[in-house]
């Protein structure tokens, strides 16, 4: 997409205030002018309608055209308007019309078309208007207000002067945050740095919200790798024990042989089948729940254990299972299996001599060994494969507690809090 059409934010504060201080200022002086105009008006048809009153009576004694002060002439009929008065095409009786003449005395003057009964004949009345004094004093009050015109556009610059360098140092810390991330490559995870003092909470709340959201990316990145990197080995563990009991099932037909062979296969089916479900879990959003609560046994502790027996072979170790108390759980029976599974083979992973321990209670389950430690554990020997990873993801998935410490001794302890 191409950026460079599109304004910054300070450019658009910049030229909002700017129009907003320039709208005000020519809506002031157009509100100016107008009242200025109305109440020329207003002085003229007042004063008209007074000076009619007083000529009156100098009228019905026969006077036709009559001064009746410096601003204000009083006429009757048409005939006895100055010849170089010149009437508009249409003039309607009592309304005030401004007629700007500059080729008469009279310039700039108003002139009203009335009625009266004059001695018993109804006659047209014109009266006219020029205040030369009013006209000098509305000047002077222009001159006034192209002064404070003048002085306004000059606070105005001054004032976006300060609007620019207030924006600038508003808009700073964000124009240096979208900098950072134009310069960023996509692959590149690493927290943004927070904003200066200048900057203000929301730049702060952004700022630490993106840090958020790439530091989730990364770990779904860094799964998405793990994934990659420990899957091949967990599914071709069963797959090259199905592909050697297949080959064995084609040098002998002998019925024990073939039940073993045919044992071997449902076992490691089963393992895939379990290990595929398990993954599938992890990428849904919702979680799976049994049906109802049932009770994590001794028993099935020890069904699962067998499972990985085969990992302390030539090994001096021993284990016991401790159930102290009954352990009640409403999860699908293949994610405790896969969930436990990968806790006990990884303390039977790393532990080559002296006891594993696996107590059960009615908060959850530890594993106890006395192997390796975390500090000098093998980058192979990480969960098994998966391991501890998708331990971790399926406790986090349903919101239980999942620790591993080192022992103050010797190895180290698993923990899951189902509460």
């Amino acid at each position: 997409m191409n950026f460079n059409n599109i304004r910054s934010a300070k450019q658009l504060t910049f030229v909002y205030f700017a129009g907003l201080a320039f709208a005000i200022i020519v809506f002031h002086f157009s509100l100016f002018n107008s009242t200025l105009e109305d109440l020329e008006v207003l002085n003229a048809k007042n004063r008209l309608n007074k000076d009619l009153q007083l000529a009156l009576p100098a009228l019905h004694l026969g006077t036709k055209s009559l001064t009746v002060s410096p601003y204000s002439s009083v006429f009757v009929g048409i005939d006895s308007l100055p010849e170089n008065v010149r009437l508009p095409d249409s003039l309607e009786f009592e309304t005030l019309h401004e007629i700007d003449d500059y080729s008469s005395q009279y310039y700039d003057f108003f002139i009203m078309k009335t009625k009266r009964q004059i001695m018993g004949v109804m006659q047209d009345i014109y009266l006219l208007h020029y205040d030369d004094v009013y006209e000098l004093s509305e000047e002077q009050m222009f001159q006034t207000q192209y002064k404070q015109m003048l002085f306004s556009l000059i606070l105005l610059g001054i004032s976006l002067f300060i609007i620019l360098k207030v924006s600038d140092r508003l808009t700073s810390p964000l124009s240096k945050l979208s900098k950072e991330l134009k310069q960023r490559s996509v692959n590149h995870f690493e927290p943004l740095s927070l904003p200066d003092g200048g900057a203000t909470k929301e730049i702060w709340q952004l700022t630490s919200r993106i840090n958020e959201y790439q530091e989730k990316i990364k770990l779904l990145v860094e799964r998405e790798r793990a994934f990659t990197r420990y899957a091949s080995h967990e599914l071709r563990s069963p797959l090259m024990v199905m592909k050697g009991a297949i080959s064995l099932l084609g040098h002998s037909s002998e019925p024990d042989f073939v039940e073993r062979q045919r044992l071997r296969l449902d076992t490691s089916t089963q393992e895939m089948d379990i290990f595929v479900t398990t993954l599938l879990s992890l990428t849904r959003e919702e979680k799976i729940e049994a049906p109802k609560a049932y009770e994590l046994s001794k028993r099935c502790i020890e069904s699962i254990i067998k499972t990985h027996q085969h990992l302390l072979e030539d090994k001096l170790v021993n284990y016991q299972v401790q159930s102290q108390s009954p352990c009640m759980i409403k999860v699908p029976e293949s994610i405790i299996k896969i969930l436990v599974g990968n806790m006990i083979k990884n303390a039977f992973s790393c532990t080559f001599e002296g006891s594993i321990t696996i107590i059960l209670d009615k908060n959850g389950i530890k594993v106890i060994d006395t192997g390796i430690g975390l500090k000098d554990k093998p980058e192979q020997a990480d969960g098994f494969g998966l391991g501890l990873l998708i331990v971790k993801d399926i406790c986090q998935k349903y919101d239980w507690h999942f620790s591993l410490i080192d022992n103050s001794d010797k190895g180290c302890t698993a923990s899951i809090d189902f509460v």
